[in-house]
């Protein structure tokens, strides 16, 4: 009797042991998991100066910078501060770079098809040319805008804004934001280090080259002559490859 209590003595003791292991272990897996999801949510960016446009005001931040994703939105903490962003790109101020706070839909405008970048991807200059680069693409720009599925358009070649009897050039890099339900029209021209406002736009806005037109009244592109709405869920798209 007394070895057959010491067995199930036994089998009681390790049982309790391997379910205390397995309880560190599940424990351990989930620290591994918070703090591997904590860093692909935030990204620190060390002694540079960038800004942001908020609107038509611009906000510079100088040193130590991080970004916290949280949801579907950014936030910007600088000196104890945080500040919300949406879909406003981040600029670096001494190099020719882009920040994406939010992901956002690249469209090749050969054929009007898009791809979705996550956030945190950046915009680049290198050799002459324009790349998208995040952990897992190195993509060059070529015929392609960027949508952020609402407002907010950024152009990668030279292009023409056109409304009503307004014609405004912009550069590389610049961005147009039209809000379709109050009307107002933000036009960031990077190259001047400059942006415009418009209140009460009624009419259509279009952003033009010689590759394509786009209407962001209506989130449209236009290539030769055909149109194509815009995809607005980026849950359809795929990611871009390259």
């Amino acid at each position: 009797m007394k070895q057959i209590k010491n067995i199930l003595s036994n089998k009681k003791v390790s049982s309790i042991i391997l379910g205390a292991i397995i309880i560190i272990l599940v424990a351990v897996v989930i620290v591994n998991l918070f703090f591997i999801n904590k860093d692909l949510n935030s990204k620190k960016i060390k002694n540079e100066d960038v800004y942001v446009y908020f609107g038509d005001e611009k906000f510079d931040y100088k040193g130590n910078i991080t970004l916290d994703h949280e949801g579907k939105i950014t936030n910007i903490k600088f000196d104890n501060k945080k500040v919300t962003l949406y879909s406003e790109p981040i600029y670096y101020a001494k190099k020719e770079k882009v920040i994406l706070p939010v992901p956002y839909s690249v469209v090749n405008t050969s054929v009007g098809l898009q791809n979705k970048v996550m956030y945190y991807t950046e915009i680049v200059s290198r050799d002459g040319y324009y790349y998208l680069v995040n952990n897992e693409l190195d993509y060059k720009l070529n015929n392609n805008f960027l949508f952020d599925g609402s407002d907010m358009y950024i152009f990668i070649q030279s292009s023409k804004v056109t409304f009503g009897d307004k014609e405004i050039e912009i550069s590389p890099l610049s961005y147009v934001n039209y809000v379709f339900d109050t009307k107002d029209l933000y036009i960031y021209n990077y190259e001047k280090k400059k942006i415009e406002y418009y209140e009460n736009v009624d009419q259509d806005v279009f952003v033009s080259n010689k590759n394509y037109k786009v209407n962001l009244s209506s989130d449209n592109i236009i290539i030769n002559e055909k149109q194509k709405l815009l995809m607005k869920n980026f849950d359809y798209l795929k990611k871009l490859k390259g």
